[in-house]
């Protein structure tokens, strides 16, 4: 079968011929029918530092966000069955530790992913999969729309650990696929009001599609007056709770300079660099709280497909393009012409 995959400690990506994986006894194989490109699979393309340790895999098949249906099922398998649509938890778990009992899975120490670091991913017609990845995806959500379920659940789990209150207002920062979940998932939390800033480059696309999923505000960094927008938005208290889905040091640092006594800064982009500028002073003597977010969480898992079921998020999605056009699709992604490439095998 054909597979997109990291073939090279350089540059790029390439289409390999592989066989067809044979499920372990706890595996299923899903026949894969949508992945979505990541943020993280085009850093691997770029070959960015952090991800070097991944060379000791390849050839390694990328993607890790997608659906399917199940083709084939081990002989340990009991809960899912040939047929059933999926869509699937990429962070491959021990399933035995503290974390996983409580259905914390993304804090697993043992957590690897596929497509990344835990085995072969999704961009190819099938990949195996352990049962306890799997959740079962409704008849009438498209699969297309299922594999943006793994960014969703991010979006839900920032509001989980969140301490949002019906009626507050939340400002956002970075208007691309996460924040975007973020946004979706804040609505249906009860925010009540909600500001997004963004780049230059998300004036006319990005910022707009925020709009679209009903953000109150919308703030290019750079070019409108950051600091006297949120004043007004906030009505002079100061920001009471953020988020960060943009990684941007510079941004994070900004916008936790105006998080209010008593409020909260919420983490889900991965910064580059660990290092930040941070007046410690005033987040201890104003009681600031800052969260991190690490992926999904079972229950992220089950309120994101009941979520999926409610929201139209097709102005999200695309281009799709079939798996030999991998190289197109990245390109897209790349310059943010596509807000969420997806890819079908």
């Amino acid at each position: 079968m054909k597979a997109v995959a990291k073939t090279q400690p350089d540059i790029g990506i390439s289409i390999i011929d592989v066989a067809k994986p044979k499920p372990k006894q706890d595996e299923v194989l899903v026949e894969v029918k949508a992945c979505g490109i990541c943020g993280t699979d085009l850093e691997i393309y770029k070959w960015v530092p952090s991800w070097f340790h991944i060379e000791r895999s390849f050839p390694l098949i990328l993607g890790h966000e997608f659906s399917g249906i199940i083709s084939e099922v081990g002989t340990k398998v009991s809960n899912f069955r040939v047929g059933d649509r999926v869509a699937v938890e990429p962070g491959v778990t021990c399933g035995k530790c503290t974390a996983c009992a409580t259905g914390n899975i993304n804090i697993c120490k043992s957590r690897r992913s596929l497509g990344i670091d835990g085995g072969n991913g999704a961009l190819a017609k099938y990949v195996a999969v352990p049962q306890l990845n799997l959740y079962r995806l409704p008849s009438n959500i498209p699969f297309e729309e299922a594999a943006y379920l793994e960014v969703l659940a991010i979006g839900v789990h920032a509001l989980e650990v969140s301490r949002i209150r019906v009626g507050e207002r939340i400002v956002i920062v970075g208007p691309g696929p996460v924040g975007l979940a973020i946004l979706i998932a804040a609505k249906d939390y009860g925010a009540g009001g909600i500001c997004v800033i963004g780049a230059r480059e998300d004036a006319n696309t990005r910022l707009s599609i925020a709009e679209q999923f009903g953000a109150d505000v919308l703030i290019v960094n750079g070019e409108d007056n950051t600091e006297k927008r949120i004043e007004e938005f906030t009505e002079g208290e100061g920001v009471g709770l953020a988020f960060d889905a943009s990684g941007n040091i510079a941004a994070m640092e900004k916008i936790i300079g105006m998080i209010r006594p008593g409020g909260q800064f919420v983490a889900v982009g991965v910064p580059t660099t660990p290092l930040m500028n941070m007046d410690m002073m005033r987040v201890v003597m104003s009681e600031i709280s800052i969260q991190g977010v690490r992926a999904r969480t079972v229950s992220s898992w089950s309120k994101s497909i009941d979520l999926l079921d409610k929201v139209k998020i097709a102005s999200i999605l695309g281009p799709t393009l079939p798996l030999d056009e991998a190289e197109r699709g990245f390109q897209k992604a790349f310059s943010k012409e596509a807000l969420k490439v997806v890819l079908i095998p």
